[in-house]
C-alpha cells in the first residue's frame, strides 16, 4: 500500500480528541464523545453489527452505538487491535467487540471465544475504575 508522509483529512470527522488505528480498521472520538469507525469489518471489529458479506469495507466514518446505553455519545478512549476494538465510556465502563479468540475480549463465560459484532460491556469490571 501507499505510505503518506503528509496529513490527510478524514472526510466527515471534525474535532477529533482521540484516535486508534488497527492493521485494517480505524476509530476516532469526536469532542462530544461520539465514536466513529471505518475500514475492514472482518471479525466484527467495527462494532457496526453483522454484514451480509464475509468481509465488508466501510470507506467513511460511521457512528458506533453502545447497546447498553442506546447512544453514540460519552466515549473518552478508544483502542484498535488487529481483530478487535475497545472503548471506555465517561462512566468508566469498558466495551469490547470483534474477535474473541484466545479470550481477548475479556467477557468470560462459555461463549468467550465467539466474535462480537456490536459493543459488549465487560461486566466483570463494572465495579473497578478503568
Amino acid at each position: 500500500g501507499d505510505i503518506f508522509s503528509s496529513k490527510i483529512r478524514v472526510e466527515g470527522l471534525n474535532n477529533v480528541v482521540d484516535a486508534s488505528f488497527g492493521s485494517s480498521h480505524s476509530a476516532a472520538i469526536a469532542n462530544q464523545g461520539s465514536l466513529y469507525v471505518w475500514g475492514s469489518s472482518t471479525s466484527g471489529k467495527l462494532g457496526l453489527g453483522r454484514f451480509d458479506d464475509k468481509e465488508c469495507y466501510v470507506s467513511s466514518p460511521r457512528p458506533v452505538r453502545l447497546i447498553a446505553k442506546g447512544t453514540t455519545n460519552g466515549i473518552v478512549r478508544v483502542s484498535c487491535g488487529a481483530n478487535h476494538s475497545a472503548c471506555i465510556s465517561s462512566q468508566g465502563h469498558l466495551y469490547v467487540w470483534g474477535s474473541g479468540a484466545g479470550g481477548r475480549l475479556g467477557l468470560g463465560g462459555q461463549n468467550m471465544m465467539e466474535q462480537r459484532t456490536t459493543p459488549c460491556l465487560v461486566r466483570s469490571l463494572l465495579h473497578e475504575t478503568v
